[in-house]
C-alpha cells in the first residue's frame, strides 16, 4: 500500500470518530423522543385501566348496596348480620348504631382492620358509596348504605394482586403499542442517520486525506529526490523546505548530512593524496641521498688533493667550481631533508609551554636578516598551552621564511596573538604581493609553489602541524598574505 493511501486510510478512520459521535447523539435523541411518546401512551393506558377498575367497583357497589336492608329492624342481632353475610357471600357486614358498630366478618379478613375509623372514616362526613381499604397485598372494597331507617354496609375482600394485575394489563397494552411504534421509527431514523453520517464521513475523509496527504508527501518527495541526487554524487544539492516543522528540520539534518559526507569525502581524498605525496617524497629523498653521499665523499677527497698543491697551481675557476658544487650539494641535502620531513608523520611531544616564548624564539632565528622587519603583538592574558614547542616554532619559521622569500628586497611581517573563549587566534601577516589568486584554493597541496626554487612543502607541513594540534588554519589575502591559525585552549 502506498504511503498516500495509508495516510488517507488513517484520516478516514479518524473521521469516523465524529461520525460515531453523531450516531450516538442521534440515537440518544431518538430514544429520548420515542421514550416520551411511549411514556405518554403508557400513562394514558394506565389512566384508562384505573378508570375501568373504578367504574367496575362503583357498579359492583351499587349492586351490593341494593342488597343491603332498608330498615334497621332487619338486623336485630349480630346473628342476623352474620346470616346475611353468609347468604350474600361477602367478607364483611356491619351496622352503624348510636352505641358503635356491629360487625360480622369472614375468617379471611383480619379483625384489626375492622374498626369504625377504617370502615367509615370521618363520622362527620357523609359515608362514601364505595371505599377501598388496602390490607397487605389485598384490597377490601367497602360499600356503605345510609338511609333514614338504616345505616350500615358490607365489604368484599378482593384477591391478592387485584390492583396490580389491572395496572399490568393496562401497562402491557400500552407497552406493546409503544414498542411497535418505537421499532418502526427507530429503524427508519437510524437508517437515515447512518446513511447521512457515513456519506459525510466519506466526503470529509476524502477531502481531508487528499489535502493532508499532499502536504505530507510533497516534502517527502523532495527529500526522496534530494537523496537520489546526492546518491548520484552531487553533494552540493540542498533540500529547501519552508516552515519550522519536523520536515524542515529533517531537511536541515539532511543537508547537514550531505555537507558532512562532502567534508569526509574531501578529507579522505586529501588523506589519500597526502599519503601518495608522502610516498613520492620518501622515494625522492631516498633517491637524492643515495648519490649525494658518494658525491660528498668524492668532493671531500678532491679538496684534500687540492689542498696538497701550492696556491698558485689552483686556478680561480677551479675554486669557483668547487664552491658551486659544495653549494649545490647543500641545496640537494636541504631538499632531501624537506622531502624526508614531509614523508614522516609528525610525532608531537606536548608540554605546557608559553606561546609568547615560542613566537620570540622563531623571531630570533631571523634577527640577523637586515631586509626583514618583524612586529609582534601578543596579549598578556594568553594561558599556557599543551603544545609541541618545536613543531609550532617550525611552523612559524616556515611562514616567516615564505614571506622573506616572497619579498627578497625587504619584507615586513606582523604576528598577532589574542585569546578568545575557547581558542587562541594566531595571525601571521606580511606586506608582500599575497598568495597568487589562481593558486589560493590549492595552496596547501604538496609541490604547488610559485617560487622557482621552492618545493611547495612548507605550507603543507604548517597545515599538518596545526591540524595535529587540533587547530584550524586559513589562508587568504588582505593587503598581503595572511595566515590565520586557531589553537584550542
Amino acid at each position: 500500500m502506498a504511503f498516500r493511501a495509508k495516510i488517507s486510510l488513517v484520516i478516514f478512520l479518524v473521521c469516523l470518530l465524529p461520525t460515531l459521535g453523531v450516531l450516538l447523539f442521534s440515537a440518544y435523541i431518538l430514544s429520548s423522543t420515542l421514550n416520551r411518546v411511549g411514556t405518554a401512551e403508557l400513562e394514558n393506558s394506565l389512566q384508562g385501566a384505573d378508570t375501568l377498575i373504578e367504574q367496575t367497583q362503583v357498579a359492583l357497589g351499587r349492586v351490593m348496596v341494593a342488597k343491603l336492608p332498608d330498615s334497621i329492624g332487619t338486623w336485630k342481632s349480630p346473628t342476623d348480620i352474620e346470616i346475611w353475610r353468609k347468604v350474600n357471600k361477602v367478607d364483611l357486614a356491619f351496622l352503624l348504631g348510636t352505641d358503635g358498630v356491629t360487625i360480622a366478618t369472614s375468617d379471611s379478613l383480619p379483625a384489626q382492620y375492622c374498626s369504625f375509623h377504617n370502615l367509615v372514616g370521618n363520622p362527620g362526613r357523609a359515608p362514601l358509596e364505595v371505599k377501598r381499604l388496602e390490607i397487605g397485598d389485598q384490597c377490601l372494597l367497602i360499600f356503605i348504605k345510609k338511609v333514614n331507617s338504616f345505616s350500615g354496609g358490607c365489604g368484599i375482600l378482593m384477591p391478592s394482586g387485584y390492583d396490580l394485575r389491572g395496572r399490568d394489563l393496562a401497562s402491557s397494552i400500552s407497552a406493546v403499542a409503544s414498542l411497535g411504534i418505537y421499532r418502526t421509527l427507530s429503524l427508519k431514523l437510524l437508517a437515515v442517520a447512518i446513511t447521512i453520517s457515513i456519506g459525510l464521513a466519506l466526503l470529509l475523509g476524502l477531502l481531508l486525506s487528499t489535502s493532508i496527504s499532499r502536504q505530507l508527501t510533497k516534502p517527502l518527495e523532495k527529500l526522496a529526490f534530494g537523496a537520489k541526487v546526492i546518491g548520484a554524487g552531487n553533494l552540493d544539492y540542498q533540500v529547501n523546505l519552508d516552515g519550522d516543522d519536523e520536515f524542515s528540520r529533517l531537511a536541515e539534518s539532511f543537508n547537514k548530512m550531505a555537507g558532512e559526507i562532502k567534508d569526509n569525502q574531501r578529507r579522505l581524498l586529501e588523506s589519500e593524496r597526502l599519503a601518495a605525496w608522502r610516498e613520492v617524497a620518501r622515494r625522492i629523498a631516498h633517491e637524492i641521498k643515495n648519490p649525494l653521499t658518494p658525491i660528498s665523499i668524492q668532493l671531500y677527497r678532491l679538496q684534500e688533493q687540492l689542498g696538497k698543491l701550492d696556491a698558485g697551481e689552483i686556478s680561480d675557476d677551479t675554486l669557483r667550481t668547487l664552491d658551486t658544487i659544495r653549494a649545490q650539494i647543500g641545496t640537494l641535502g636541504d631538499l632531501a631533508q624537506h622531502f624526508s620531513t614531509f614523508a614522516k608523520e609528525p610525532e608531537l611531544k606536548r608540554v605546557q609551554c608559553s606561546l609568547d616564548s615560542i613566537i620570540k624564539d622563531a623571531v630570533n632565528i631571523f634577527s640577523k636578516e637586515d631586509n626583514l622587519k618583524i612586529v609582534t603583538n601578543i596579549q598578556d592574558n594568553i594561558p599556557h598551552l599543551n603544545l609541541d614547542p618545536q613543531m609550532i616554532r617550525r611552523a612559524l619559521v616556515n611562514l616567516i621564511k615564505n614571506s622573506l622569500e616572497a619579498m627578497p628586497s625587504g619584507a615586513k611581517v606582523e604576528i598577532n596573538a589574542s585569546c578568545a573563549d575557547e581558542y587562541i587566534n594566531l595571525v601571521v601577516r606580511d606586506s608582500g604581493p599575497g598568495f597568487p589568486a589562481e593558486k589560493l584554493e590549492r595552496i596547501d597541496q604538496p609541490y604547488l609553489t610559485s617560487k622557482r626554487t621552492g618545493t611547495g612543502l612548507g605550507l603543507v607541513i604548517v597545515k599538518k602541524i596545526v591540524e595535529e594540534h587540533g587547530g584550524q588554519i586559513r589562508f587568504y589575502n588582505d593587503l598581503g598574505a595572511v595566515v590565520e591559525i586557531r589553537l584550542p585552549i
